[in-house]
This record gives structure tokens, C-alpha cells and sequence, in this order.
């Protein structure tokens, strides 16, 4: 059975807009953790509680906001082991950021 991708501008839950706005008060950027074509993987720390979380960290001009959001919403649908779990979904001035457990 193909599991169900929601459409690009509804998440998981049927909200229409998943996106947030506030990454630079809501987390403390770490170093970069690793690179590759379309995005860079991050380290940041929660303000709030100190928790730790990698964010991928895509270029708005080679990631389309429909992909990021996409991305995001597949992923959240996604229960395994060796799959992490996404947090949350950010609009950060010139790239797409997911957050993720670390």
C-alpha cells in the first residue's frame, strides 16, 4: 500500500500553513555538521530548553518553498527506527530550514 503525500500547501494534520517564522529566537546556531548539493545539515540548540536538533538548511534559490514543504510533511508521516523525526518547519530568510531530533 503507497502511503498518502499530503498536497503542498496542507500538512500532516490539514493545517494550511506549517511553515514558522521565528528560528533565529527560537534556536542558537551551532556549527555545520555537513553539506551537500541542495542543502547544508546544522547543529542548533533550543533557546527554551537547551535541547539539541540537527536543521537542514536549504537555499531558497535551489529549493522551491513547495519542495521544502513537501519534504516536510512526508516526512512527518514517516514512523521507523532509522528515520528521525522532523520538529518543525521554518522560513528563514534566504533558505528553508527543517528541524529535526539530533
Amino acid at each position: 500500500m503507497r502511503p498518502v503525500i499530503p498536497e503542498a500547501n496542507q500538512d500532516v494534520q490539514g493545517s494550511q500553513e506549517p511553515w514558522k517564522y521565528t528560528l533565529a529566537t527560537d534556536y542558537h546556531e551551532c556549527p555545520e555538521i555537513g553539506r551537500g548539493r541542495y542543502a547544508r545539515l546544522k547543529k542548533y540548540v533550543t533557546a527554551s530548553t537547551g535541547r539539541e536538533v540537527v536543521c537542514k538548511c536549504m537555499s531558497k534559490t535551489l529549493v522551491p518553498r513547495e519542495s521544502a514543504q513537501a519534504e516536510f510533511c512526508l516526512l512527518q508521516q514517516l514512523q521507523h527506527p532509522g528515520i528521525v523525526n522532523v520538529i518543525d518547519l521554518y522560513d528563514a530568510g534566504d533558505q528553508h530550514v527543517i528541524v529535526m531530533e539530533m
